[in-house]
């Protein structure tokens, strides 16, 4: 039995493309604009999806921003926290009374993938309990400081995880939460922050990267796995709360590491988002629509 997919993107054009070749396939698939850079920008994608559809069994969250200059969004947060978490945060919850209505339902199978990085185990001493601290520089502009926002952007993912599988588990919801890492992979992102190193150095880093790193099909497939294989479902104790990684081209558990496994730091980053997330968009900012214009869904 076939499936309708939603690929959502803030890039018109890629996502557009995507669609296209699936439908090309003969897949239903549709275009959702999407931009998590801000969370109003989040909560407007939501909307527009929950307008759409009475059912969704499978959210997976894989939007990643790779290392950059340093840059705050509108909401004064760091453009790659806000990317890899808020934006995931605010679009997550606000699709979760469905997700729950769906999994409400006879015989369903409702999964939440998030797309992390093993790369959370790089800082030592983040912590989530100010906006400052989500948006800690970490050397600045420097190779080193870009890559490091980066592992802070993914330890806070990986530490929210946590904290919504202990939600859905007090819930005693149906829903399965898994994390993933999709080990070190050639994407589009890598090659050009290559590109942007200099003289001799950048080409011999892409050519390091192409000869070392999978490519983007071979990296897609702990997610994949996550996100669809029956063995999941009839496993559900087992990859519940799981954290998949790639072995020998098949996708095994693995365990999360350093600060990810501080309980009392993914209590201080659930706090911390809660409240920054709603200083800007509301105390009920899960409950209502926007007023703003919504963007517009596409069916290819």
């Amino acid at each position: 039995m076939g499936a309708k997919v939603y690929i959502a993107d803030v890039d018109e054009r890629n996502g557009r493309a995507a669609a296209e070749e699936l439908v090309k396939e003969g897949k239903a698939a549709i275009f959702l604009p999407l931009d998590l850079g801000t969370l109003r920008s989040a909560q407007q994608g939501a909307d527009a999806f929950l307008k759409r559809e009475d059912q969704l069994h499978i959210l997976v969250n894989n939007a990643a921003l790779l290392s950059k200059e340093f840059e705050l969004n509108s909401d004064g947060i760091v453009d790659s926290m806000a990317v890899q978490h808020f934006g995931h945060v605010v679009f997550t919850n606000m699709l979760l009374p469905l997700l729950r209505r769906t999994a409400a339902q006879p015989g369903s199978d409702v999964r939440i993938v998030i797309v992390g990085s093993h790369a959370h185990q790089r800082v030592k001493h983040q912590r989530f309990a100010e906006l400052r601290q989500f948006n800690e520089s970490w050397g600045g502009d420097t190779a080193q400081g870009q890559m490091l926002r980066h592992s802070a952007s993914k330890l806070a993912q990986t530490l929210w995880f946590k904290g919504l599988t202990a939600q859905l588990d007090h819930e005693r919801s149906n829903i399965l939460c898994i994390l993933t890492h999709p080990g070190s992979v050639y994407t589009e992102g890598a090659m050009h922050r290559a590109q942007r190193l200099q003289f001799p150095l950048n080409y011999l880093t892409r050519l390091i990267l192409w000869l070392t790193y999978d490519t983007p099909e071979a990296g897609c497939m702990t997610t994949v796995f996550a996100a669809c294989a029956p063995e999941v479902a009839y496993k559900r104790d087992t990859f519940h709360g799981a954290y998949l990684m790639p072995v020998d081209g098949r996708a095994k558990q693995s365990r999360l590491v350093g600060q990810a496994l501080d309980e009392g730091m993914a209590r201080e980053l659930w706090e911390g988002t809660e409240r920054i997330v709603a200083e800007r968009l509301g105390s009920d900012w899960r409950g209502g629509s926007t007023s703003e214009p919504e963007p517009e869904v596409t069916t290819v």
